[in-house]
Formats: structure tokens, sequence, C-alpha cells
């Protein structure tokens, strides 16, 4: 998962690293969840993060619908 534009823009840089352990560490938590469910999984786009990957990354959330 990536970081959200509009969730890194207001970050001071020398805040660049915590906010990138914040999306490991979220994607960790994800795919536990979804090891743990009969049919979800957890797919990473790292250009879009999980509030605008419909808008940034239309493709990839209609191929998972069709899927």
């Amino acid at each position: 998962m990536g970081t959200d534009t509009f969730a890194k823009d207001p970050v001071p840089p020398e805040a660049h690293t915590a906010l990138a352990e914040s999306d490991r560490t979220k994607h960790r938590l994800f795919a536990d969840l979804a090891a743990a469910l009969l049919q979800a999984q957890v797919r990473r786009l790292d250009d879009a993060g999980h509030s605008c990957i419909v808008w940034f990354r239309q493709d990839a959330a209609v191929q998972v619908i069709r899927e």
C-alpha cells in the first residue's frame, strides 16, 4: 500500500521515515488479516494509497472486482 498524497504532503521531511514504517506496519496487519480469512487477499499498489486507490488506480480496482 502506498502513501496517500494528502497524507505525505503535510508531513515534514524528517517524518517521512516514520510514515514509511507506518505504511509497512499497516500492510503487515492487512496481510495477517487476509491470511486468517478464506477468500481474502492483499494486493499492494505502491503508487496509490488506501483512500485514493479508486481515483488514481481505477484499473486495479476494476481488475480486482472482475476477478
